[in-house]
């Protein structure tokens, strides 16, 4: 069983909105939990949304293990028709959303003056494509906890103590903040590792949960044409979801504003070098991301 937090994760404000949901189908076989009522709050202070309920450790690993594989494809399928293994093979080979990635990263960086390093590592970077060979990079590490094998050239990481030992200039995580239980124990984290002149680079979608009508079928057009979709099974799922508490939570358990990701860099002693938002093309169609640049106070 997890835990229940009533104030924002990132700012410690205790004056929130709350709205009645509960753990989607999915997420409870994933991680062997009962019927659980929970809330989706959004602080008035930074604008972080989040869900009360937050995952244990044994939890988190559950949903996340072997993540994307034959298994999770069934499971998520038997709770969300429209994810089919046509679906779930789009997201493990889609080079197009990886080049997409890629482009917002390297665009963020050139931004900023940024095209060179020498030992670099994705956190959360699965099995390490996200890497380009333009950056020049001579040793690339990648920690995930996923449990998938990594490309070759690239050295995984299987501790996370041992990053601490690794002499980092870059040090990227990709839709990966959104995800995480404690949304400040990375960030602590990266308070150790590295040095003065490492650079972070952080992306996570921009999504808000509270949006109007975020599942009508006019607002997801592009979806019932994207042809990795069964436009009939998915829209069945959009007519479910009308029906079912309001945002039930799934894998996105944190919503984040350029205000609350900038609060929480800000709040550990990191300045911000550029925050952006770009679209990126992918599995699901057009999405907004969000990018912040950043690295030790000077």
């Amino acid at each position: 069983m997890g835990k229940w937090i009533y104030e924002c994760p990132i700012c410690g404000n205790a004056e929130t909105i709350g709205t009645k949901t509960k753990i989607s189908g999915f997420v409870k076989e994933r991680i062997e939990s009962d019927d659980i009522d929970i809330q989706l709050l959004h602080c008035t202070n930074c604008s972080f949304a989040f869900y009360d309920y937050r995952f244990s450790p044994e939890e988190e690993k559950k949903l996340y293990d072997m993540y994307r594989s034959d298994l999770y494809q069934r499971q998520r399928e038997k709770h969300e028709c429209w994810y089919t293994a046509r679906v779930n093979n789009a997201f493990n080979n889609n080079e197009k959303y990886l080049k997409e990635q890629q482009r917002v990263i390297e665009k963020v960086l050139r931004d900023n003056g940024y095209d060179r390093f020498d030992n670099a590592l994705d956190y959360g970077g699965n099995e390490g494509a996200t890497y380009l060979d333009k950056w020049g990079i001579k040793n690339k590490y990648v920690y995930d906890i996923s449990g998938c094998e990594v490309l070759p050239n690239i050295t995984k990481i299987d501790r996370k103590e041992d990053i601490r030992d690794l002499p980092l200039d870059f040090v990227m995580c990709n839709m990966t903040f959104e995800h995480l239980t404690s949304t400040t124990e990375i960030i602590d984290f990266y308070t150790k590792i590295g040095d003065a002149n490492t650079i972070f680079y952080v992306e996570v979608p921009s999504e808000f949960p509270f949006s109007i009508n975020k599942f009508s079928i006019k607002n997801n057009i592009g979806l019932l044409l994207n042809p990795n979709y069964n436009s009939w099974k998915l829209f069945l799922y959009y007519l479910k979801q009308r029906k079912e508490p309001f945002f039930t939570m799934k894998e996105h358990i944190n919503f984040y504003t350029s205000n609350s990701l900038k609060t929480l860099i800000e709040s550990y002693g990191f300045r911000t070098i550029d925050i952006q938002e770009n679209y990126e093309m992918g599995a699901l169609g057009k999405s907004k991301v969000l990018s912040i640049l950043f690295k030790r106070q000077e």
